[in-house]
Formats: structure tokens, C-alpha cells, sequence
């Protein structure tokens, strides 16, 4: 091991996680871990609502019947769909993209679809 590698695996004693806030048009440095899982748990909270909320659209716009669905903002409302998916799968899975990871998103988004965004819990 040379002075390089000492000096690498020196540097990365601790992990700190830092977020930004904008709270009245200024942004805020928040390092304490209770007030970043707060704000970890109401984007949660805010992305299980937007699926929720997207993925009942989708269902009323397309009506049961493959045949009726493409008027009445089909379209639009598959794309906000697969936006809030992407964004409660990112929350849920964070860097995790391994198949078990995934499975237990996939459950826990039918649990969502099945039981409405107020009943389900990861």
C-alpha cells in the first residue's frame, strides 16, 4: 500500500448526508438526521399520493375496455403515471436495483393500485 492508497482510504471517514431546502426563497443546509428523515418520509408520502392519484386516472381514462381508452387524455395520464413510477421507485429502491429489490417495489405498487395510497405501507 503507498501513500496514494493511504491518503484514499483516509479521506472517506464518514458519511454525511446533506440536503437543501428552500424555505421563503432562501436555501437552507440541513444536516441533522431526524429533519432529513422527515423530509425523507413526506417525499415518500407525496410520491405514494402522486401514484396513487396517476395510476386511478389511468383506470377511469381508459375505461375497462382496451377499445375506449385512447380519448379522454389517455395519453397524458400514462406519462404522468410512468413519471410518478419512476419517481416511487427511485425513493423506494434508491440505489437497489437488484431483482429482489425490485419485486418488493412491484408489491408494494400493486398494494398501492389494489388498496388506494392511505392503507398502503412499505
Amino acid at each position: 500500500m503507498d501513500n496514494d492508497d493511504k491518503l484514499i482510504e483516509g479521506m472517506f471517514d464518514e458519511v454525511v448526508e446533506t440536503h437543501v431546502k428552500l424555505v421563503d426563497g432562501k436555501y437552507i443546509v440541513v444536516t441533522d438526521e431526524k429533519t432529513i428523515a422527515q423530509m425523507d418520509a413526506s417525499a415518500m408520502a407525496e410520491a405514494v399520493n402522486a401514484f396513487a392519484f396517476w395510476a386511478k386516472k389511468f383506470r377511469d381514462s381508459n375505461g375497462g375496455d382496451p377499445r375506449h381508452g385512447r380519448a379522454n387524455g389517455w395519453w397524458v395520464n400514462l406519462q404522468w403515471l410512468a413519471l410518478a413510477d419512476a419517481k416511487l421507485k427511485d425513493l423506494f429502491c434508491g440505489r437497489d436495483r437488484s431483482p429482489e429489490s425490485i419485486k418488493r417495489f412491484h408489491a408494494y405498487r400493486l398494494q398501492i393500485i389494489e388498496c388506494g395510497s392511505s392503507k398502503a405501507d412499505a
